[in-house]
């Protein structure tokens, strides 16, 4: 994985540790983190992620405003995926459910812009053989990939930097929030863009990712912001739209 501190491809996060908590070391953050990450009873949740913010300078910058949802459970997942990362727009809402009498199916209903209106489409895996890479152009599969990315507590493994400072914080099993600060006091102008200033937080509880919250500030004075939370509850359901089955394309 990149360190953390690089804004191209790793998005940012704050949030202030839980009062009630207490500090721990990071090599006992360490021993919960892969607590966190060998617990397979998820279970269904609803996650909802925003990122803002600019990267870049010059011709080359770009704003970046998206909102993602996640819905999944074990029978199969709802995402949802809108705004722009520079020229490139994103507008989807994406079904992929398991076990139906055409087999596996994929539905997506998005923005057309030749059309200028939604259109619909399905793929299934008992038809189609392009199945599994089915309406990637569209980024519906970026929001599962956000998910695992938190779920696992992966950037706290990122190599600290000049300035970074780490606090990792529990009361209980299962339970942490890791926060780390930046402040980059050396910036070489012709160095890649990293983060300069700003707070980046995770919290977990009962061994699941909770939320995130964050701003930052990088070496090219552009700001970012990310704030997210997930919520998990034995009666999240995910269902194909009623009239999903009028979309499949060998029916028509």
């Amino acid at each position: 994985m990149k360190n953390h501190r690089l804004l191209l491809l790793i998005p940012v996060f704050a949030l202030t540790a839980c009062q009630s908590q207490s500090e721990v070391t990071a090599e006992k953050a360490k021993e919960i983190i892969q607590d966190i990450q060998d617990n397979k009873n998820i279970g269904p949740f609803i996650f909802a992620l925003s990122n803002k913010g600019s990267i870049g300078k010059g011709e080359e910058k770009i704003s970046v405003d998206l909102i993602y949802k996640l819905r999944s459970t074990s029978e199969g997942y709802y995402t949802y995926i809108k705004g722009n990362s520079g020229d490139t727009k994103f507008d989807a809402e994406f079904y992929c459910v398991s076990g139906t009498r055409h087999g596996d199916v994929k539905c997506v209903r998005y923005f057309d812009e030749a059309k200028n209106d939604y259109a619909v489409s399905v793929a299934t895996s008992k038809y189609n053989d392009d199945y599994e890479e089915a309406f990637k152009e569209l980024g519906v599969y970026r929001t599962s990939s956000l998910y695992e990315y938190y779920s696992q507590a992966t950037p706290f493994f990122s190599e600290l930097e000049e300035g970074d400072t780490l606090k990792c914080y529990s009361s209980k099993d299962g339970q942490l929030t890791f926060e780390t600060r930046a402040n980059l006091k050396t910036v070489d102008p012709n160095a890649e863009e990293k983060v300069k200033s700003g707070k980046e937080t995770y919290k977990y509880e009962n061994y699941r990712f909770i939320s995130v919250n964050g701003s930052t500030t990088s070496t090219y004075g552009n700001k970012w912001a990310t704030q997210g939370t997930a919520k998990y509850d034995s009666n999240i359901k995910v269902e194909l739209p009623s009239d999903w089955e009028s979309y499949l394309t060998f029916l028509s």
